[in-house]
This record gives structure tokens, sequence and C-alpha cells, in this order.
């Protein structure tokens, strides 16, 4: 059962059109408040509500419609031999803009900001940038004007369910240990998220 403090992750599976294998993203959450007596494994529903048609808007917005999410990987860290689960939509979700991708390896690059020096800064690279967002490796309008709200949503206080069980939690960096069944001890809040421009799924430091 999810509580205070535990950490939730999340690892979002994308694909790209004529692209072989999955994209993959991974957040982390530490719970702040729960309602009821949540465990993942029996909240699928709540957890697909939330990630399709609450927290992906903002990204489906800045990605090309032949980029695709096609499942969540959920597990609570803390009680990692039993408490997870992978839970599918319907139909993979597509980004929203009528645009082929730019590369296949292109990326919209976002800097998670660390509140304490304990971690490294996060880092989050959304795949599938749209061609007509992009020229001479720059980003092009209406890029810029769309990112602040990728910014306020992997900054913000997310809600899982609507009544209860639920779950609140807030986005973190974590230290993950070496055995992945250890619970993780570092924590970072996640103090603010800044768009870094245009970057590369193959190195966290390259920006084209």
């Amino acid at each position: 059962m999810a509580a205070v403090g535990d950490i939730i992750e999340v690892k979002d599976f994308q694909a790209l059109s004529n692209i072989a294998g999955t994209i993959l993203n991974v957040y982390h959450f530490q719970v702040s408040s729960v309602a009821g007596s949540p465990v993942i494994n029996n909240m699928g529903a709540d957890f697909l509500s939330w990630w399709y048609t609450d927290y992906l808007p903002p990204i489906l917005a800045i990605q090309s419609g032949a980029a695709s999410h096609i499942r969540i990987e959920v597990t609570n860290l803390m009680h990692y031999a039993t408490e997870f689960g992978t839970f599918t939509p319907a139909a993979p979700v597509a980004g929203t803009v009528a645009s082929e991708y730019n590369s296949p390896t292109a990326a919209w690059s976002f800097e998670l900001v660390r509140n304490l020096r304990t971690t490294r800064n996060g880092s989050k690279r959304i795949p599938g940038v749209p061609e007509a967002f992009v020229a001479n490796n720059v980003a092009q309008s209406p890029a810029p004007g769309l990112m602040p709200a990728v910014e306020t949503m992997m900054g913000d206080t997310q809600t899982v369910g609507t009544g209860s069980p639920n779950i609140i939690m807030i986005p973190v960096i974590i230290r993950k240990p070496v055995l992945v069944s250890t619970p993780p001890t570092v924590i970072n809040l996640v103090s603010s998220v800044t768009w870094r421009g245009l970057g590369s799924q193959t190195s966290r430091k390259q920006l084209l």
C-alpha cells in the first residue's frame, strides 16, 4: 500500500513510426498524502486516466503525430517486489502536431532543477520533435510558447484518483541504489523545470 514518503516511479514507453524499439522516459514522484488505502496494482484505471488525460497533453502538444505513447509501468520503489503494474491504454496516444518528426534522435531537452545538492539536476528528453517546429536546428514558433505548460506540468503536484483511494505526489529527483530492490534514500525535491532547447536522445549534455 502506498504511504506518505514512498517513491512512485512511472516509466513512459513511447514509439516513433518506422523506428524499431521503444523510447523510455522515467519520472519519479514522492507521495505527499493519500486517501483510503491506495495499492498501485489495483489502480490501473486511475493511473491511466491521470497519465493520458491529465499529465501528457502539454507534452503531446510538442510531439509529432508520428510519436506515440504505448504504455506505462508504475512501481512503488519502497515495495519494489510487490507493488507495481503495467497499464496500457486502449490505443496508443499520439502527439498532436501534424508533422513528421525531425530526427529519430532529436528531443526537446528539459532540466529538472534540484532543491539541494544531494543529487544532480534531473533531465528529461522528449522524443518526436516535429519537423515543422524546427529550422536549422533551432526551435521555431509555436514551439517556445508551448514549453511553459510542459515545465509547469513536470514541476507540479499530481493527483492520481478522483475519490478514495487516491494518491497526491510531488516530482522528485532520486539517486537510485545499485540494487533496484533497495529503496532509495537520497531524494531531492524538484524546485523548478527549465526548457533547454533542442537536444539529443543520446547525450544529456548535447544541445543541437
